[in-house]
């Protein structure tokens, strides 16, 4: 697999990206369609979808830094610079289940009924 699927004008984007960007589309698509198979609002699915991409990116970029603090530790400036890679996928999941949750407290809904979101996350 190519590293960098385009490059244009300064900008360039990897192919990890696209894939990722990718797979929370189709993600997002099967877990509505579910929701919708078990009468479950969209707007509910909607907000934990994001509340687990925006957490999970945090705590995946966060778990990152603290496996490779040693070079962190010297270079703080980098830790916010998610362009230049470093994501752990362990603690991505371990985030974004965290905002589903969160949103199904928020929601009164159980959190068995978010596992909608499962069918997505594979």
């Amino acid at each position: 697999m190519q590293p960098i699927f385009l490059q244009w004008e300064g900008l360039t984007i990897s192919t990890y990206a696209v894939c990722l960007g990718l797979g929370l589309i189709m993600g997002t698509i099967v877990s509505l369609h579910e929701a919708r198979r078990r009468n479950i609002r969209s707007a509910i699915v909607f907000d934990a979808i994001l509340a687990a991409v925006v957490l999970g990116v945090i705590a995946a970029r966060l778990g990152y830094v603290l496996i490779n603090w040693i070079y962190y530790q010297d270079h703080l400036a980098e830790i916010v610079r998610l362009w230049q890679g470093g994501l752990n996928w362990q603690a991505g999941l371990l985030g974004g289940s965290i905002g589903a949750w969160l949103i199904a407290r928020r929601h009164s809904v159980s959190v068995l009924t978010l596992d909608l979101l499962a069918f997505g996350a594979a």
